[in-house]
């Protein structure tokens, strides 16, 4: 008979034998996760593709589908470079009114079909209510902050002619915002001009960070438990750089990109008075700023969850543009249904919230004959 083992290799044996276990139990969770709960969103095609001066565009044309565990959807891009079913005639038919968004992927409507994008949305609702004189096309471009919008809004509407300029505002916008600098002052009056002369040859998928190295399901589905508390939610995103666009003590950074906006938002009143088009301003706010305003939560008198949305009020107020908040109506139904108005882990409206905001749109007064 061997000797029988010392404490100290029992105690290795011990640790090692867990170790392994572990392991095993972590790789087989691992396997299952990947074959029947995928937490990644993977696509089928890109749409996008680089420009030289908008930063990106749609490819015309374009089919792409994706898909996650909060969402599945297919993207689907008109020969305009549009979201939208069919082309645009670019002579309006006789007393209609076209209405024309503008924005970021919450426009685009990102995690949703075509139906259930916003600007469908309202167009469903105009209809239903027998406002048939109105034409709603979504100009929404994923990846967008004001100074794309803006400069992309200018080339589209003089070729289209609106009646009616819908461009949105997002706190994420001012993560990302620029001054319109000397390559934004480019003419391009044509769809020629936006097209395979100003591109690059690069396809971008919809996941601009994609890669095709093996991507861990155990931590995404560690996230998605977290973050489907609103308290670590709030947490979490606070203590993100976000969070420092929410202090009430307001940094230099913040007044900075506030002052940016401000400077475009100049520029795209401007462009609507000479035109003689009207310009509405549509607040979303970040599913942060609705999970907070819902809560109670600790730590409020150091963090203004309205500390954006009342800057571009302000703007609204004292330049006189109309401007829809849309904050209360999406507060005031999750405090009542508790039903999530956004996808949780991916961040942007879903049909619900989507709706709310689609009819706080039509309620507004702003689209009536």
């Amino acid at each position: 008979m061997g000797k029988p083992l010392t404490k100290s290799k029992k105690i290795t044996f011990f640790i090692v034998f867990n170790l392994i276990s572990v392991s095993i139990i972590i790789l087989l969770l691992e396997v299952f996760l990947n074959l029947f709960l995928d937490g990644h969103i993977r696509h089928d095609g890109g749409f996008l593709e680089d420009h030289n001066i908008y930063k990106v565009v749609h490819i015309k044309n374009a089919i792409a589908t994706q898909k996650g565990p909060e969402f599945e959807y297919t993207i689907k891009i008109n020969s305009q470079g549009f979201r939208e079913p069919n082309d645009t005639q670019k002579e309006k038919k006789q007393k209609t009114k076209r209405v024309m968004f503008f924005g970021d992927s919450f426009t685009f409507g990102s995690g949703n079909d075509e139906k259930n994008t916003i600007p469908s949305l309202l167009d469903s609702i105009l209809i239903y209510n027998n406002n048939q004189n109105f034409e709603v096309i979504n100009c929404g471009i994923s990846s967008y902050s004001t100074h794309n919008s803006v400069v992309y809004m200018e080339h589209i509407a003089k070729q289209f002619n609106p009646d009616i300029l819908v461009l949105s505002l997002m706190p994420n916008d001012l993560f990302r915002v620029t001054q319109i600098d000397s390559q934004y002052h480019t003419s391009v009056e044509t769809d020629s001009d936006l097209g395979k002369n100003n591109m690059s040859q690069n396809n971008i998928d919809i996941d601009r960070n994609y890669s095709k190295k093996y991507k861990w399901q155990i931590p995404v589905l560690a996230k998605r438990i977290l973050l489907s508390s609103d308290y670590f939610y709030s947490k979490v995103y606070l203590s993100s750089f976000r969070g420092e666009y929410f202090k009430k003590n307001i940094s230099e950074l913040v007044k900075n990109k506030l002052d940016i906006t401000a400077s475009i938002l100049d520029r795209a009143i401007k462009f609507c008075k000479m035109r003689k088009v009207k310009l509405v301003l549509l607040y979303m706010p970040q599913q942060f700023e609705v999970i907070y305003k819902s809560n109670e939560f600790e730590n409020k008198n150091k963090i203004d969850p309205d500390l954006i949305s009342n800057y571009y009020k302000n703007y609204a107020s004292k330049n006189n543009i109309n401007f829809l908040n849309t904050k209360k109506r999406l507060v005031n139904s999750y405090q009542a249904n508790r039903e999530d108005l956004y996808f949780r882990l991916d961040g942007h409206l879903n049909y619900f919230g989507n709706k709310i905001i689609a009819e706080s749109l039509f309620q507004s007064g702003y689209f009536s004959d």
